[in-house]
């Protein structure tokens, strides 16, 4: 949780994840996280799988904002399959994108807990 990761603005996380769960797991499985969600008002960013869905969370003043994707319901969900997601939030227009082994599949959006 070094503070030289700290954002200031808009920003830009990026990952691989392999999942050899055919179950889709039972729980979410955090990729990157930055801040305590559960005590910080602001927490950057995290990115998480969860139940087939991937999401993207930022917190400003203890408000949530998620953007969400159902990479399992849109038949990219593969076990045994490394996948490239990427996550971006734009501090101008205040939205957040997700992009799936370079392609924008979600976002962008800066609704609280909404799903596209």
């Amino acid at each position: 949780d070094s503070s030289s990761l700290n954002t200031t603005g808009s920003w830009t996380v990026s990952t691989w994840f392999y999942n050899s769960d055919s179950t889709l797991g039972a729980s979410e499985k955090y990729l990157l996280s930055k801040g305590d969600w559960d005590t910080d008002a602001d927490s950057p960013y995290r990115l998480l799988s969860n139940f087939g869905t991937m999401e993207i969370q930022y917190r400003k003043n203890f408000t949530p904002y998620t953007l969400g994707y159902d990479y399992n319901g849109a038949g990219i969900y593969a076990v045994d399959q490394w996948i490239h997601v990427t996550a971006t939030y734009d501090a101008s227009t205040q939205s957040l994108a997700m992009y799936f082994n370079g392609k924008l599949v979600a976002g962008p959006t800066a609704q609280a807990d909404v799903y596209e």
